[in-house]
């Protein structure tokens, strides 16, 4: 599965409104639905994660990560997934880095209330906990 179509799978998502748990285009997805959906969609079947807090246990999202992909300490490549956390020492929030430069990602993020394709500007950049790598997305 290419990382191309991984993330044409996401881009599909862009408006759709942020709910919580949610899983359907046009209706509503959360970040890790939207992360979810996307790699249904582009052919990449994972397990679903349910029944977690609207604020996402961090120790919670690592283990689900590390159970799925592989962490990268490595430069990004498109379709990776990166944790971002807020000052917190576990992350809550992913998207998808959908450009490399300049860097962007694609996520469902609640403070816009939508799926938003956008730069990843130096804030942001600060706030990446670590990547993930889908092991059927090569670069």
């Amino acid at each position: 599965m290419s990382a191309d179509l991984i993330v044409a799978a996401a881009r599909a998502y862009i408006n759709t409104p942020w709910r919580h748990q949610a899983r359907l285009k046009g209706v509503g997805v959360d970040c890790i639905g939207l992360l979810w959906c996307a790699l249904r969609d582009a052919g990449i079947e994972v397990p679903d994660v349910a029944d977690y807090a609207r604020a996402p246990s961090g120790a919670r999202l690592i283990q689900e990560l590390e159970s799925r992909f592989m962490r990268v300490h490595s430069t990004w490549q498109l379709a990776d997934v990166l944790a971002f956390t807020w000052g917190d020492a576990n992350p809550w929030h992913v998207g998808l880095v959908s450009g490399l430069a300049p860097p962007k990602i694609i996520h469902s993020y609640s403070h816009l209330g939508k799926v938003t394709e956008m730069r990843l500007d130096p804030a942001w950049r600060r706030r990446v906990h670590s990547c993930w790598r889908v092991p059927a997305a090569p670069g």
